[in-house]
């Protein structure tokens, strides 16, 4: 008999395997162990003869069952104002745990062993480079668990910006034969792609709003790894032009190592013909993608670009946000926005987006971006006569139920609210949507399957008895993780009615749900009095 300890605390207490499993046989416990110093150390105490151990497997983890961390930022920045270093913003906010009754309590950010700071959300100045962020959630339990993320953010001077810059020409009705040699001075979108690739996007090119008569160009610099011969092949597109230098090329070419300015242009008919990509053949080998971390280009001084303002219309009173996007608006401190022949304050989200509040106007507006780099092409707004401005009062908050899931409006006029707990609880609002009175129903609290995902009520029931029909299953079942052995199907959709609803009747059973939280959902009865059903889970407990 002993016992099993792992990073100094117990994992396994007074193991006999004679009494668990009996003779000459055996016997396989797992168990998981947190590591934080990069070794793992176990010990055996002995309380009767001796351990007996006869192999230690160690597996990578599969994740925790209900810990998701989420790390929200842009996927690199620039060092605008070249100062060596460029503040950062992430947002952890949207980690999460799936676990019924807790929630997430601890945010850690951490790059190597220097912590950063705490906070589900963190600004930070990052030296130009490549960094590596760690974000560490850990919830409410006792002792907490915690998981943790990590993303590889790369902070560039302003010269030499990850990927290349590609700039949309609509052709009109000018043959793209033609229009690809005599490139108009103003593109109608600009934007950065991170490698020398143009995808479709549905049915549009790139990220532009043309589906057709495009002709796309990729500017930047290409970083040969040696000396060689270098062949630019060109994917997809209708036809294409490749400049190495400056200078038109249609064969191999002799490059140093080192940067070499590259610009391709892709005629695109329609979005069919994509992707269009430039490949790359070193030494006559074959021809390969070219390294997203070989290209780069220059934004020193580049002239502000807009590319959309949404929304391009509103009310003649004003006070409605309007984001406008593009390309340049750097540095921060000279961005402005000029509305007709006002300049208007604006809260900045990149250096591709600002936003504005729009004044009281009338008719159309010409809105351009100004920086020190020089003044953007312009975009319309108009104001339409007769519409209110879309805008909203800080919300309320104006009842606090326990896990609340789904919500809906009953023939009665009041608010039922579902609950994890298998409760409903029932809200009656004056004029002005105060609650003026709550009632909290058992609901199907008190059986085995009481998570309740959907509630809905029948329209061809009578207002003055009304029913509730609820989906609601076991979440979690079998602990969130993998398991061996049978597992019930809990899905269920049951009818309340009665006094407080307390008769509860099965509808539907034997519904799947799976071993995590996708089980019975949402419901809806449509016009002919018939009930639909979402399930989320496609197998039971998989």
């Amino acid at each position: 008999m002993f016992n099993v300890s792992a990073e100094g605390s117990p994992i396994i207490n007074s193991l006999d395997i004679w009494q668990t499993v009996g003779a000459n046989a055996a016997m396989t416990l797992t168990n998981p162990v947190t590591i934080s110093d990069g070794v793992l150390t176990l010990g055996f105490a002995t309380t009767v003869d001796e351990a007996k151990v006869s192999a230690i497997e160690v597996l990578a983890h599969a994740g925790d069952p209900f810990l998701h961390a989420i790390i929200s930022t842009a996927p690199y920045a620039v060092d605008y104002d070249a100062n060596g270093s460029e503040n950062v913003t992430v947002s952890g906010q949207n980690s999460h745990t799936h676990e019924l009754g807790h929630q997430i309590t601890g945010w850690s950010w951490s790059e190597g062993a220097t912590t950063l700071g705490q906070g589900a959300n963190l600004t930070v100045p990052f030296s130009v480079g490549d960094h590596s962020l760690t974000l560490t959630i850990s919830d409410d339990k006792t002792p907490p668990a915690s998981v943790s993320d990590t993303v590889s953010i790369p902070v560039y001077p302003v010269n030499a910006v990850g990927g290349l810059l590609a700039r949309y020409y609509p052709a009109g009705t000018t043959p793209l034969t033609t229009f690809i040699d005599a490139l108009p001075a103003q593109p109608g979108f600009v934007e950065v792609l991170p490698g020398a690739k143009v995808a479709a996007n549905a049915d549009k090119i790139g990220g532009s709003p043309y589906s057709s008569n495009v002709v796309v160009s990729l500017k930047g610099n290409y970083t040969a790894p040696t000396t060689g011969t270098y062949q630019f092949l060109r994917s997809g597109g209708t036809a294409h032009r490749l400049f190495v230098d400056g200078a038109a090329v249609t064969t191999s070419i002799s490059l140093t190592a080192g940067p070499h300015a590259i610009e391709v242009r892709f005629a695109v008919a329609d979005s069919t013909v994509l992707p269009a990509e430039l490949l790359l053949s070193f030494n006559g080998g074959t021809a390969s993608t070219i390294p997203a971390s070989l290209l780069r280009h220059d934004e020193t001084g580049a002239q502000p670009f807009v590319n959309s303002i949404a929304p391009a219309t509103g009310s003649p009173v004003g006070g409605e946000a309007v984001t406008i996007g593009g390309f340049g608006f750097f540095p921060s401190s000279s961005v402005v926005v000029r509305w007709g022949s006002s300049n208007l304050s604006a809260t900045q989200g990149s250096a591709n987006a600002v936003t504005v509040i729009t004044p009281p106007g009338s008719g159309s507006v010409q809105v351009t971006i100004q920086t020190t780099n020089g003044t953007s092409n312009a975009v319309t707004f108009t104001y339409s006569a007769g519409t209110v401005p879309v805008a909203f009062t800080a919300p309320q908050t104006i009842a606090n139920p326990s896990g609340p899931t789904q919500g809906t409006w009953g023939p009665d006029g009041r608010l039922y609210v579902a609950t994890l707990t298998g409760q409903i609880v029932i809200y009656t609002f004056d004029d002005n949507y105060f609650v003026t009175n709550t009632q909290t129903i058992a609901g199907v609290s008190g059986l085995t399957n009481p998570n309740i995902l959907g509630i809905a009520f029948n329209p061809f029931d009578s207002p003055s008895t009304p029913r509730i029909y609820v989906a609601h299953g076991k979440l979690f079942a079998n602990g969130g993780a993998c398991f061996t052995g049978n597992s019930v199907y809990s899905g269920q959709i049951s009818r309340l009615d009665g006094t407080n609803f307390a008769t509860v009747t099965p509808v539907i059973t034997g519904l799947p749900t799976s071993n995590h939280d996708h089980g019975v959902n949402g419901l809806s009865f449509d016009n002919n009095g018939d009930l639909l059903i979402a399930v989320g889970g496609n197998t039971n407990a998989g």
